[in-house]
């Protein structure tokens, strides 16, 4: 099935570091932390613990034509209610429907009711508001996709953007149920996740089409499809060709033909009233129901009717019950129609089963009503209303243990001793659940309400009886992923309680058939991936979509979030050049809301560094002052380069580089140079020699050659070693008067490059001698000894 609904995912995430990857339904997305995602979510968190109504509801005053983009209306504040913070603005959302409008045949015979067109009947869209120009006009962002019809009973819908909605136990999100030109819809937008709880209900039961109204006339002997006065028969049920009113117009509101997805009103005397219907099987449609033979009996009963009726499977809702029988006799062996009945003979001629709905081409459609039972001692049953239309639109998970109910209502069954037929019940509504995120836990129903009762045994009337309504039947259930529980089956056929019938209660009534609760439609997404450029440069961002669309997308880039015309058309726009960072709105038609993309613009790096003059094999410190940006990459102008943020790199001879910093997170990195001049010095080799005596006694003048080499030197410095100074002469002389032995340092520049070299133990001084000696007194002639005192 074809719901043509555009999602985003809810969160923009880094891809590659160069750009990022926006999808985003989005997302998400105003939840708290998380990035803004333009208009969805604006209306905040939504929590229900009671009985609430969300959507305000205005209807289309004029046709609107497909392409269109401004639609007339009673009210455009779409806020009477006061459910929203302030009346429509940019920004918002709404639903827009034609729930009728469909031709149908009006023969007086079986084909009665046969839809000939749907017309624009059932086309449905979502669509973001740009402007509210006055109090009867809305325009919208995209053309619309449809055709409306404003005679058909379009109506407008707003519909609450939550980020989060939760439902407690005793809680439920409903509406008001369908009335002549609104209502029957309950629609919500949800960012994030959308929990129901256990005892928590999203519920559209009853909503729907309303049900054939009870009149108190009544004739014997009816047949005819159609009447314009009650005498005939019962009041059809409402559907997709009309209300009641309508079919006034077009040859009559009363008796059994079912106008579409109506239900039929039982014909005199007395007969049940038809199910509605919704969604089914269209090829196996008749408006005779489903037989009840869940006792095996009850099949010889249906089968007097025609052989093998026991087991048709009509789509759709089920056939009333049959006329007024006022003898006892034995259904499983006399027919409907058999003169032995007594009464009215008990002809088959209850209301038929409404008709399901073609929901292939997208269209939605509410449930139909049932049909009247037909009376005439004011004891009948009224038809039941149908299911209304419940659609939610998520972006994330859908879960809990709770449930979403669009179920038809049960047809009237007659007052106690009634002797009237029954209400034929409502069909089951339509449920779509559109999510970008799980679908689990909860359980879905759609069925149809169960035909109405005759409840006349008493002591007066112990064998009297009068048609049972027909079940509704089911309805429509569309999810986009997930395997919750989903139902749409059809209701069950009425009964009457009359002790003439005992053997067969459900004299003629029949069940609705199945819906079709098992749908599963594709949905598609926008992407957009932004941009991260330099400063004064332009970016380039460019929208894709996941999925598979209709036909006929158009892309537009806007610059606000809301409202305004678009600056460009097209998947992918090429911004001016930008000083900062800014984002724009990406939106595609047909679409319902934007998505923001951004181009950050990183700030261009900024290199500093230590000193322009260096030794030989001495590095250059490179310094890293950016404020913004990552992943930088140096180039120092000699051929070399870096990652690191602050690197060092030794320059080997001297000159003039140009030194680049880049920063790689933008598609083709932001850069700063800075012109580096590098005088590198050569580092002296030092050395020296000396002339002359290198040791003596007594003071010692020490001659001092100085060999340095590698380009020389412009300044020296002489460490002589005795503490007595320091000389800055290149070849020196020194004069030592200490006796001892000395280290001789020279020391050695060229600007800021120099060398020391060292030679220890070159200079001896020895201390001069002290001659002395000692001798004694001898004779002449004797030897004198001297004795040696020298120092």
């Amino acid at each position: 099935m074809q719901h043509f609904t555009i999602f985003f995912d809810k969160i923009i995430t880094p891809f590659k570091m160069k750009k990022y990857l926006i999808i985003g339904i989005i997302l998400p997305l105003f939840l708290p932390g998380k990035m803004c995602f333009a208009q969805r979510g604006k209306d905040g968190a939504k929590i229900v613990s009671s009985i609430v109504n969300v959507n305000e509801y205005t209807a289309l005053t004029a046709n609107a034509s497909a392409g269109s983009s401004t639609i007339s209306v009673t009210n455009s504040s779409l806020n009477s209610s006061g459910y929203f913070s302030g009346p429509l603005a940019p920004g918002d959302l709404i639903m827009i429907i034609q729930v009728q409008g469909a031709s149908m045949g009006l023969a007086n015979d079986s084909t009665y009711g046969i839809i000939n067109f749907y017309n624009n009947c059932g086309f449905n869209e979502f669509a973001q508001v740009s402007s509210v120009p006055n109090s009867t006009s809305i325009l919208v962002d995209c053309g619309l996709q449809h055709s409306y019809t404003a005679s058909g009973r379009v109506q407008i819908v707003r519909v609450p953007r939550y980020t989060t909605l939760t439902i407690n136990n005793g809680g439920q999100l409903t509406c008001p149920g369908w009335a002549v030109a609104t209502g029957g819809v309950v629609a919500v937008e949800v960012l994030g996740n959308t929990i129901i709880n256990t005892g928590g209900a999203i519920i559209a039961s009853n909503k729907g089409f309303r049900g054939g109204a009870l009149d108190n006339q009544s004739q014997f002997g009816t047949g005819d499809y159609r009447w314009n006065t009650g005498l005939s028969g019962a009041e059809k049920g409402e559907g997709i060709a009309g209300n009641q009113g309508d079919y006034d117009s077009f040859s009559g509101r009363y008796d059994r033909g079912a106008p579409a997805n109506g239900g039929g009103g039982g014909n005199g005397h007395t007969s049940g009233g038809g199910g509605g219907g919704n969604a089914g099987d269209i090829s196996t449609w008749n408006g005779y129901g489903v037989p009840d033979v869940s006792t095996a009996s009850w099949a010889n009963a249906w089968n007097l009717e025609w052989s093998g009726f026991a087991s048709n499977n009509s789509s759709g809702g089920g056939r009333g019950g049959y006329s007024y029988s006022s003898a006892d006799r034995n259904a499983l062996v006399e027919g409907p129609g058999n003169g032995n009945w007594g009464g009215d003979l008990r002809r088959n001629v209850g209301g038929i089963g409404g008709r399901p709905m073609d929901y292939s081409t997208g269209r939605l459609f509410l449930g139909g009503g049932g049909g009247a039972g037909d009376q005439n001692q004011n004891k009948g049953g009224a038809g039941g209303n149908g299911g209304g239309l419940v659609y939610i639109l998520s972006f994330d998970n859908v879960s809990g243990s709770g449930s979403v109910v669009s179920n038809g209502t049960n047809g009237q069954n007659t007052t106690v001793r009634g002797t009237d037929a029954a209400g034929g019940a409502g069909a089951g509504g339509t449920i779509i659940i559109n999510s970008t995120g799980v679908i689990s836990g909860i359980t879905i129903n759609a069925n149809g309400g169960n035909g109405g009762n005759q409840i006349i045994r008493n002591v007066f009337e112990p064998i009297e009886a009068e048609g049972p309504g027909g079940g509704g039947g089911g309805g429509y259930i569309s999810i986009t992923n997930g395997s919750p529980a989903r139902i749409a089956n059809g209701g069950a056929n009425g009964t009457t309680d009359s002790g003439g019938l005992l053997e067969f209660p459900a004299d003629g009534a029949t069940k609705g058939g199945v819906g079709l609760p098992a749908v599963t439609f594709a949905s598609y997404y926008l992407t957009a991936i932004g941009d991260s450029v330099c400063p004064n440069t332009s970016g380039t961002i460019t929208a894709s979509i996941v999925g598979t669309p209709p036909t006929g997308i158009t892309y537009y880039w806007f610059n606000a979030a809301a409202g305004g015309n678009p600056i460009a058309t097209g998947n992918t726009y090429n911004t001016p050049n930008l000083s900062s960072t800014t984002t724009y709105y990406i939106e595609i038609c047909p679409g319902f809301y934007r998505v923001p993309v951004q181009v950050v613009v990183t700030p261009n790096p900024v290199p500093a560094f230590s000193a322009s003059n260096v030794c030989l094999g001495d590095p250059t410190v490179f310094t890293n002052t950016s404020t913004g940006g990552t992943g930088y990459s140096w180039n120092f102008g000699d051929g070399n380069t870096s990652t690191q943020t602050n690197p060092s790199h030794t320059y080997l001879t001297s000159g003039s580089f140009v030194v680049t910093l880049i920063t790689s997170n933008s598609a083709t990195g932001c850069a700063s140079s800075i012109t580096h001049t590098v005088v590198v010095g050569i580092v002296p080799q030092v050395s020296f020699t000396s002339t002359g005596a290198t040791s003596a006694c007594g003071s010692l003048t020490v001659n001092f050659v100085n060999n340095t080499t590698g380009g020389g030197a412009n300044t020296y410095t002489w460490n002589f070693g005795d503490g007595t100074g320091t000389s800055a002469q290149q070849n020196p002389s020194h004069t030592y008067n200490t006796p001892g032995t000395y280290t001789v340092t020279l020391a050695a520049a060229l600007g800021s490059c120099n060398d020391i070299d060292s030679i220890v133990s070159y200079i001896t001084v020895n201390p001069s001698p002290t001659a002395g000696f000692t001798s004694a007194n001898v004779c002449l002639g004797d030897v004198m000894s001297f004795t040696n005192s020298s120092t």
